[in-house]
């Protein structure tokens, strides 16, 4: 049986080949993702944006791909919104982009999508 710590490590190793391949492809500031470069999962790490808290902080945190750029995003263990303020709640359906945070680049949720549009999609 695979320890608790073992699979998060084969997580991180999975992440880090598939951002690096992903910007290996990618020389624009913005980037959007595709269905397709996805469709061996189903969760990704989408970062957030926290509101006031004096300077531009992101946070992690785990979203369920609906394909298109879109992500539902799913609060983490510790998730107290009395404690930190996110641009989009858990439970919304976000556009995500690719930006260059810390030197890497990750997802990053961009825009909530509205109601209209998930039902259209």
């Amino acid at each position: 049986m695979r320890t608790a710590s073992y699979k998060v490590r084969v997580r991180y190793a999975l992440r880090t080949f598939f951002l690096q391949y992903l910007s290996s492809y990618m020389s624009q500031e913005k980037y959007s993702i595709s269905a397709a470069m996805i469709s061996n999962t189903d969760r990704a790490t989408v970062y957030i944006r926290l509101l006031d808290e004096g300077t531009l902080v992101f946070r992690p945190t785990q979203g369920i791909s609906l394909g298109n750029s879109r992500f539902k995003l799913l609060p983490t263990e510790d998730y107290d919104p009395e404690d930190e303020i996110w641009e989009f709640q858990p439970g919304s359906v976000v556009e995500c982009e690719f930006r260059e945070l810390g030197g890497e680049k990750v997802l990053v949720a961009a825009s909530r999508v509205r109601s209209e549009a998930i039902d259209q999609s």
